[in-house]
Order: C-alpha cells, then structure tokens, then sequence
C-alpha cells in the first residue's frame, strides 16, 4: 500500500483519539475525554478502503497503547519483548476495528452498535479466556473509576457495562456528525437521541443511588514502602524469607501500626510482603500480641506451605490474637508461579462475622478478575480487605488502574474494602465507589478513613456477568450474519 494516499486530515485524527484515550486515563483522568475519544477516528476511517482503515487504526492503538502499557511491562519483560507485546496488542485491537468497519459498510443500520458489541465481547472474552487472561491490558472502564454516577452502572452489567456505553456513545456522536449532510441523517440522529437518553437515564440512576456516607467503620491501610522486588526485567525475585529479612518487615509494620492507634482502627491492614512463613510461631505470636495491644483485627501477608506446595496467603488475626480467617491467593501471576507459589483451588472463600460486619479476604492480583469479590459477596462479605504488592512495576500509572479493579469490585458487589499496597496505592473506599482515603506512590504512610456497610446483594453478585454474556452472543450473532450475507452475495455473482 502507498501510505503516501493517507491524508494528513486522518492520519491527525487517528492521532488525536489516541491522545484523547491517555488523557482519559490515570495519571491525568480526565474522564469525560473517554466519551468522544472515539469520535475522530470513526469520522476518519468511514467509507475508508480496508487497507487504510487498518493503518489508520494501527496508528490510533499504538498512540493509545503503547505509552499505557510500556511502563510496566518493561518492568517484567525485557524492552525488546515488552515493545513486541505492546505493538502486537494493539494491531490485534486494530484488526477489531477493520471487522467493526466491514460490518458497519454491510450494516448500515447497526453502524451506532457494532463497535459497542465486537470490542466488549473481545475484552471480555481476552480477560476471562484461560490463555489469554493474564494479558493485563487497561479497558475502556478504567477511565470511569473516578466518576461515582456511572460506577453504579455495574451493580447489574459488571465493568464491561461502562465499557459497552462508551463506546455506544462515542459511535452514536460518530455516525451523526458523518451523516449530518445525508439522508441518512434523519435515522441516525434518532439513534443519537435514543443513546444520549440511555446515558441520562443511566447517569441519574447512578446519582440517585447513592446515599449520605456513614462512618461506622474504622480502617488504617499501612503503606510500608519497602523493596519487595529484586532482579532485572523478565526476572522474578522477592526478598527471602531470611530471619533478617523477616524482622526487618516486621519492625516496620509494627512500627507503622502502633503509630495508626490514634485513629482507633477496627480493621489495620498490611500490604502483601510474604515476609514470614505462617507456620513460624514466634512472629505469629508477635502478631497476635499486636493485635491484642491495638485491640484491632490485622490483616498480614504470609507464605503458606503445605505438603510440597506454598500458597500467598492473608490471614485475618482477631483482636484477642486468634488467626479467625486464612485465604490462599486464588490468582497468581506467571512470576508467582515462576517462584514455586500454587493458586488456592479448595479452600474456597471464606468469610468471618465481626461486630463491624462480615469479612472477606483478597490477595492483589485477585482485584484484577471479578469472581473472587463476587463469589466473597454471595457468601455474605460486606467488606473486603485486600493486601497488594505493586511495587515490582516501577510505574507511578500501573497503580492507579490496579487500585481501579478494587473500585470496581467494590461497586459491582456492594462491599466496603480495605487496600494496603507495598508502595501505592493504598485506599479505602465504601461500597459505591467513594475513595474515602488513598496514598500517594512510593511513599511511606498510614493511611485511615472510616467507611460503612450495607447488606444489599446487587444483581451483579447475584447472576454474575449475564450482560457481558449477552453481547458475546450478540456479537457472534453479528459475525455469523456477516459471513452469511457475504456467501449469498458471492453465489449471486
């Protein structure tokens, strides 16, 4: 191809959505961006030849991806293979949007809702699909998880519901600006008009339902900012379990901790350290002694080893020094694994009732998939403390879209939680969505807010991803009557 033919008008608004996207995200969240991020890059790959669709929305995902994702993926990966994996995600996220462009031209009729359907099933299929659901790629929801009304969204459709309006709207905004001159113009502007009254209606449900915070409940997330990480990209390494390594982790947290009892905490949570094993019985001890001193539940990070098998594991140490709950970490990393950690395949989900209301435990990585939280709400938690250890990504993005996941399970599930990370960002927040209190990165803090619960089951936690399942179907639908309609044409000939 004669990439010569490529106007610069299409070539600087493929340019212009993918600066729009970045700008929609952490760290700058400028989330009303997100909602016409789209809008140029439709306006400019219309009626467009495949060719130039594809390299048009190559240019857009590479703007959009590669500066997202490279910070920490060069982390963990070596930079070669860091940039393969960014470029190759985003031309295969171009591919998407030369089938949504083929089925727009053979379509016309459903042009505001291909994009929509095609690029929310291909997510949710990418995130839950066992070989490619370790790919962490940011989805178009993360740029709303600072925006409460549309948050509330997910109590029924699960994140991939905002992922589903965005692009609903930036494609109704599209195609009417397009058509504005065409006869067409009279169809679509009433599909515009139907969207923008689905996303008031969505909006004000969100508004409307949430109500007056109450502080009831007493949390201090501790931020110990330590090293957890050693080794160059593309290895994996975290500090042994030493007897120096160990006391010195301890110090810190104890340290940290002692300093939280002004705030009167109920709950105090430490960041996923794995700095001792559970089956050590002096620091356990230690443990339960602080507890019983600070009169407080505490929540730590430990390695469990079973038979020939470890797992990454939180325990919940009640006020009287008692272990009451130990959770294995269900979602391990490839590096987890690389270590010699298990996924917890048995011990299910555990919750404990307190006199703050009934508790669940996460590990990190759990936050980022939706069954964990969804499955801890449907046996009762109403809230959910989570350790996290993001410090290995030397990114100061990378944290914001983790500590997004939390939100999000938080709103989907109805639950209050509790996030304490190695370097950031720690945060509680109540069961809408609302960041009572959050650190800075790579910093060392304590960080205290009081939030709430509430005894509401959602219809997320209730039937799970019903919407997300929905549109799969549709979008087979839409792939089948694409092949089907393209075959008839060809035998006509």
């Amino acid at each position: 191809m004669n990439f010569k033919k490529i106007d610069k008008k299409s070539l600087s608004l493929a340019i212009l959505s993918g600066i729009l996207q970045i700008l929609s995200f952490p760290p700058f969240d400028v989330e009303f961006l997100a909602w016409v991020a789209f809008v140029p890059l439709l306006v400019a790959i219309h009626k467009e030849e495949s060719k130039r669709v594809y390299w048009l929305a190559s240019i857009f995902c590479l703007t959009w991806f590669l500066p997202m994702h490279i910070t920490w993926y060069c982390a963990i990966f070596p930079v070669w293979l860091a940039l393969l994996l960014s470029c190759g995600l985003a031309l295969l996220y171009a591919e998407l949007l030369l089938v949504d462009s083929k089925m727009r031209n053979w379509f016309p009729n459903l042009q505001v809702i291909t994009l929509p359907i095609l690029w929310t099933s291909f997510d949710f299929l990418r995130t839950n699909l066992p070989i490619t659901r370790d790919w962490w790629l940011i989805i178009l929801a993360n740029s709303q998880w600072k925006v409460i009304p549309i948050l509330q969204l997910t109590t029924i459709t699960g994140v991939y519901g905002i992922t589903f309006l965005i692009l609903l709207v930036n494609s109704a905004i599209a195609y009417a600006i397009i058509n504005y001159k065409n006869d067409a113009f009279k169809r679509i502007s009433r599909q515009t008009i139907v969207v923008g009254l689905i996303f008031v209606a969505i909006f004000a449900f969100g508004w409307l339902s949430v109500p007056q915070a109450s502080k009831d409940i007493s949390i201090v997330a501790i931020q110990d900012n330590h090293d957890n990480y050693h080794g160059e990209p593309g290895s994996y390494a975290v500090c042994e379990i030493t007897e120096s390594a160990t006391r010195n982790q301890f110090d810190v947290q104890e340290k940290l901790t002692k300093k939280s009892l002004q705030y009167k905490p109920d709950f105090i949570v430490w960041s996923e350290s794995v700095f001792v094993y559970l089956g050590d019985a002096a620091y356990m001890d230690k443990i339960g002694d602080l507890a019983r001193s600070m009169d407080s539940y505490i929540i730590a990070n430990v390695v469990d080893p079973i038979g020939n098998k470890k797992y990454n594991t939180a325990i919940l140490v009640s006020p009287e020094g008692e272990i009451v709950a130990k959770y294995h970490k269900h979602h391990i990393t490839w590096g987890e694994k690389a270590g010699g950690f298990v996924a917890e395949q048995e011990d299910g989900f555990p919750v404990v009732e307190t006199k703050k209301g009934k508790v669940g435990l996460e590990v990190c990585y759990d936050t980022h998939f939706s069954d964990v939280t969804r499955n801890l709400a449907k046996n009762d938690a109403q809230l959910i403390l989570i350790p996290v250890d993001d410090s290995k990504y030397g990114s100061y993005v990378f944290p914001q879209l983790h500590a997004s996941d939390a939100i999000f399970r938080a709103v989907e599930n109805r639950v209050s939680v509790g996030l304490a990370a190695i370097t950031g960002i720690s945060l509680i927040s109540d069961p809408y969505g609302r960041v009572i209190e959050s650190s800075g990165v790579y910093t060392q803090e304590i960080i205290a807010g009081k939030t709430f619960v509430v005894a509401e089951k959602t219809f997320y936690t209730r039937y799970g991803d019903v919407f997300s399942y929905l549109v799969v179907v549709l979008a087979f639908g839409l792939v089948i009557a694409f092949i089907y309609s393209a075959l008839r044409k060809i035998k006509r000939r």
